[in-house]
């Protein structure tokens, strides 16, 4: 693992650990005050914050959802469920995607990239 690997999961952590530790509205303020000079430094914590609302704002309209459509009777002939189950389905794969690449990301520094050859 080079030191670009390890710096883009500082970075995944540092912004993941302050929104842990104290919510949403105190990461955002950290990160405006935050010198931030690279573009795939704010594309990274962008992507934590994302799935941050993905898991905790989403996932649980979506179960609301399914809750209130399995009260409407027979679930073969339910198609809010469906679309519901459809729309959970889908959550999870975005989820899953963005952990991925949160948890592989490689964060480089423009001095780091040489541009002798193409």
């Amino acid at each position: 693992m080079n030191r670009h690997t390890n710096r883009g999961r500082r970075i995944a952590c540092a912004a993941a650990g302050i929104l842990l530790l104290t919510g949403f509205d105190q990461l955002t303020k950290q990160l405006a005050r935050t010198n931030l000079k690279n573009a795939p430094d704010i594309i990274l914590i962008d992507r934590v914050l994302q799935l941050h609302y993905l898991e905790n704002v989403r996932r649980p309209q979506v179960a609301e959802q399914i809750a209130i459509a399995r009260g409407y009777g027979d679930l073969s002939e339910n198609a809010e469920y469906d679309a519901a189950k459809n729309e959970q389905s889908k959550l999870e794969a975005e989820i899953q995607e963005l952990t991925m690449t949160i948890a592989t990301a490689i964060v480089m520094d423009d001095a780091d990239v040489t541009t002798d050859s193409v």
